[in-house]
């Protein structure tokens, strides 16, 4: 009895270290993938954090003495601003946190970028980038409006503002005698807001003609700002993922057709122009996140007068679009080009472009939050398009700023795709 107590509680314990072990190793493996998968995400996080900077495309200014005499602002150069290298002084107003991002100070010294200047005149200060076209270090060196398409885009968040609560995140400037401001876009109190010249009866562009549009709600939270011209046709978008915004690609002047292109070309700034120079004490501070610029081709010129023209649309897969006759989400998966992927495209007066199916609907971005879908009865914002040739293949753009997408042909055409086209994005079109 003793003999099989003892065999039997053995027997027991044998079996009770088998399973502890066996658990354990099995909780050591189970353990083992999630740490690589977070090691993963924290990769792909810290990517997204660090932001980009081509700092060859800009130089910084901060409001400090240049202390050559002419009481003009101090100027930071790329090499600088790569390494982060700041003498004492410039670390007041610039520096590089553990993120990657960088977070522009300023203040009212009176050291602006065209002189010194005493509180409360005309002139403000600022930690601002201003852009060297395709990275040629020059001033002079700069891009037109009437052709081709330039893209500022900047990702930042607002950590303090003091004084009105007021600076400059963005702007075009024109480059001539004068070099008018052509376009500001200001966080003021929290909102985004764009404000452009328009043609003056004579003369110079100036504020004195001047148009201002409220674009959206962002606090202090991070957001992304765009600037675009194409074709000399100015847009602007603004995304804050933390408010729930994207406004896509809002269309807001001409200037093309206006005469501008004959007086002037054009550079980016974006950063912290501090809208204040009551006193010398109130500060504001923007945290960057990253900047990139793009110049290139962009939509086609519609012909002059406007009208249309039937066409096809032929994906990356070889398959024809379809407009589905409208009952349901277009696809590209049509060996041929019946009724239903024949398309009148149509020149709009802003530059744009619509679709028009076979059934007489338009078709709609769905401003990229469902598949595409030829069903509408106007043209508004979501069935306007611009229209862009790569290399003898075309791509659509948005209202949304986001291109569509063929999906290659295994699932319904959206309008959610960001950057530049890719394979599925380019469609071959018969009949332009």
């Amino acid at each position: 009895m003793k003999k099989i107590t003892f065999t039997l509680i053995t027997r027991i314990l044998f079996t009770l270290l088998f399973t502890y072990t066996f658990i354990s190793c099995t909780n050591d493996l189970t353990d083992a993938i999630p740490e690589e998968s977070v090691t993963a995400e924290a990769d792909i996080t810290q990517k997204v954090a660090t932001g980009s900077f081509n700092w060859q495309n800009w130089y910084l200014s901060v409001p400090l003495d240049r202390g050559d005499g002419s009481g003009k602002a101090t100027s930071i150069y790329y090499e600088d601003l790569e390494d982060a290298n700041f003498t004492s002084s410039e670390d007041d107003y610039v520096w590089k946190n553990s993120d990657g991002s960088y977070t522009f100070k300023t203040k009212f010294t009176g050291y602006t970028t065209s002189g010194q200047s005493s509180t409360g005149g005309s002139k403000y200060c600022r930690t601002e980038l201003r852009e060297y076209w395709q990275g040629n270090q020059s001033t002079s060196d700069n891009w037109v409006m009437d052709s081709d398409t330039h893209i500022l885009e900047s990702t930042m968040e607002m950590v303090a503002c003091g004084g009105n609560e007021r600076t400059f995140v963005g702007q075009i400037h024109g480059y001539n005698d004068n070099n008018p401001a052509t376009v500001k876009v200001a966080w003021d109190n929290g909102e985004i807001k764009v404000e452009y010249y328009v043609k003056p009866s004579s003369g110079e562009w100036t504020s004195d003609d001047i148009v201002k549009k409220d674009l959206g709600y962002v606090g202090y939270d991070k957001f992304t700002l765009k600037i675009k011209v194409e074709n000399g046709k100015l847009y602007t978008s603004v995304e804050c993922s933390d408010r729930g915004l994207d406004t896509g690609y809002e269309y807001h002047y001409d200037y093309k057709s206006n005469g501008y292109n004959d007086r002037y070309t054009n550079y980016f700034k974006t950063g912290n122009y501090f809208n204040w120079n009551d006193d010398k004490s109130e500060t504001c501070e923007v945290r960057m996140y990253g900047i990139s610029t793009y110049h290139g081709e962009g939509g086609i010129t519609p012909p002059s007068g406007g009208g249309s023209t039937m066409i096809t649309i032929k994906g990356n897969n070889n398959k024809y679009v379809s407009s589905e006759n409208g009952t349901k989400d277009m696809n590209c998966n049509r060996t041929d080009d019946a009724e239903w992927e024949q398309f009148e495209l149509i020149y709009n007066d802003d530059g744009t472009v619509s679709l028009k199916g076979n059934n007489g609907r338009y078709v709609t971005s769905m401003n990229g939050t469902a598949p595409i879908i030829c069903d509408r009865t106007e043209i508004l914002e979501w069935e306007r398009f611009t229209l862009i040739e790569e290399n003898g293949k075309y791509a659509f753009r948005g209202n949304n700023g986001r291109l569509i997408s063929s999906e290659n042909g295994t699932q319904s055409m959206t309008c959610n795709r960001s950057g530049d086209p890719g394979a599925w994005e380019l469609f071959t079109i018969d009949g332009l």
